[in-house]
């Protein structure tokens, strides 16, 4: 499985299926365990998706948002990367650095879509990243912000036009994990028919690499500013 290929084996996880990386490959999922009804990763009506990975959710009717990553997003690491966030009470235009990631040398930063005033930050992310990557849209918001006017429903989308842009983004992926094969002869662990990844990226691929290739498909900011 480790190139990608199978044979047969007996299973070794006690037939927990919902949790097997082959059965995830099987049924087209890649980098994480299948998100399963009920749990906190689902995507709740209300949130609203950039093709960035941002989300936001209506906090209050005085035009105050919460903002965070979705769970794509997280998934598309090994580990729990860092954040470096802005101070609450800072205004952030259109197209300035949001909020970044730091993975290890390097940074994703994220535009704001929006303008706006950074109200509070979650600073439980400082110690407890691991936990709250599991639940995005619930315990792990990120910023709190004043929005001055109503996001536009232009920049912003339902979970399922997400997820399209999402399958775009393995398929791009995949091809380029891939197109290397000749010079480094293994993708790691792959789908059993040569299909989508069932790791994260950044196991596959130099982390510089793949952090080039989140920044293109994402829309960030170049990492030195």
């Amino acid at each position: 499985m480790d190139a990608g290929m199978i044979d047969y084996r007996l299973c070794d996880r006690t037939f927990d299926c919902e949790n097997c990386p082959l059965d995830q490959a099987m049924r087209g999922g890649w980098g994480a365990p299948p998100l399963r009804a009920g749990e906190a990763g689902l995507v709740p009506e209300s949130v609203r998706l950039h093709r960035s990975h941002l989300w936001i959710n209506e906090a209050t009717a005085r035009g105050e948002w919460i903002v965070g990553l979705d769970h794509h997003a997280f998934r598309s690491f090994s580990t729990a990367p860092t954040f470096s966030l802005p101070r609450a009470g800072r205004s952030i235009h259109q197209g300035e650095e949001l909020l970044a990631l730091i993975v290890g040398d390097e940074a994703l930063r994220w535009p704001a879509p929006e303008d706006v005033i950074v109200l509070e930050r979650n600073d439980r992310w400082s110690k407890e990243a691991a936990s709250l990557r599991a639940s995005p849209y619930r315990d792990g918001w990120v910023l709190l912000v004043k929005i001055a006017q109503r996001p536009r429903d232009d920049r912003w989308m339902n979970a399922a036009a997400m997820e399209a842009i999402q399958r775009a983004e393995q398929e791009a992926l995949k091809e380029l994990v891939f197109a290397g094969l000749n010079a480094h002869e293994s993708a790691d662990q792959t789908a059993p028919d040569g299909g989508a990844l069932i790791v994260p990226g950044d196991r596959v691929l130099p982390l510089r690499d793949y952090l080039a290739f989140l920044r293109r498909q994402w829309g960030l900011l170049p990492d030195q500013l």
